[in-house]
């Protein structure tokens, strides 16, 4: 892991004007490898990616770099928990890593329970959440004890929408996720709300809001308040991630490092 070349970066800096969207470029880092995947981040500022479909990556807020060795195909990175990092395979099994991505229980093998999930968000050190795309529902699971805790209501998808492809728990809501719609849920497994998405290439879950972005902007829902605001795509990036005030890239083979500049 280094720098990427001083020429690159201010080359990169004049492209972008400097400042848009009240974010400064402020760092980069080159990463080895010719694809990336699932740019994660948690509350403290370590980034998470997957190079190569070989190795899990993870750089801290110090620019420290750890890797693990994969063998599978990761479906899903759940970084939302910061001393535990959740990877999926295949969506069918789960691994658990520590903050320094060390196993730190044994893997769970979803269908040695009958449970075959398309999405899957860890809660604690003992629950999670899936959806059942058979059953429909949101189902609470204690994952060390193995047994069910709760089932929603069934899901009635809107027009468009086919299954659930992912799930985030806030402030005793749960948001699960479809193509066109986020569908709304309490702690004990009510509906609450509907809200409608714009076409977009990705999405990211942080704090209070969903962020969507298309090739010209980058949309943020505020999921309790409803509340929207958009800002200009102005890094053009392949993949992002947000955390507190830093908005992640991946492009050029690099990871970019933009800072919210504070009124």
């Amino acid at each position: 892991m280094k720098c990427l070349p001083l020429k690159f970066f201010i080359f990169i800096l004049l492209q972008s004007h400097f400042i848009f969207a009240q974010y400064v470029l402020s760092d980069s880092i080159a990463l080895k490898g010719s694809h990336f995947s699932h740019l994660q981040s948690n509350a403290i500022g370590d980034v998470f990616l997957i190079a190569d479909d070989q190795q899990l990556l993870k750089i801290d807020q110090h620019k420290k770099l750890k890797t693990y060795p994969l063998k599978k195909l990761v479906s899903q990175l759940d970084t939302h928990l910061s001393l535990r990092t959740a990877v999926g395979y295949n969506f069918q099994e789960i691994e658990f890593l520590d903050d320094q991505l060390n196993p730190i229980q044994d893997r769970i093998y979803f269908n040695q329970y009958q449970i075959y999930p398309s999405a899957v968000i860890i809660a604690d050190s003992q629950l999670l959440w899936y959806f059942d795309p058979i059953e429909q529902r949101l189902i609470q699971w204690n994952y060390q004890l193995k047994t069910t805790i709760s089932k929603s209501n069934m899901l009635f998808f809107k027009d468009g929408d086919t299954t659930i492809t992912d799930i985030y728990a806030i402030k005793n809501s749960i948001f699960l996720k479809s193509q066109n719609w986020m569908y709304e849920y309490d702690v004990f497994g009510n509906f609450k709300s509907e809200i409608p998405l714009k076409p977009h290439l990705k999405h990211v879950f942080r704090d209070d809001f969903i962020h969507l972005l298309d090739e010209q902007n980058l949309t943020s829902i505020n999921l309790l308040t409803k509340n929207i605001s958009t800002m200009d795509n102005f890094f053009n990036g392949k993949d992002f991630t947000m955390s507190n005030d830093q908005l992640f890239v991946i492009k050029n083979k690099g990871l970019y490092i933009y800072t919210r500049i504070k009124k």
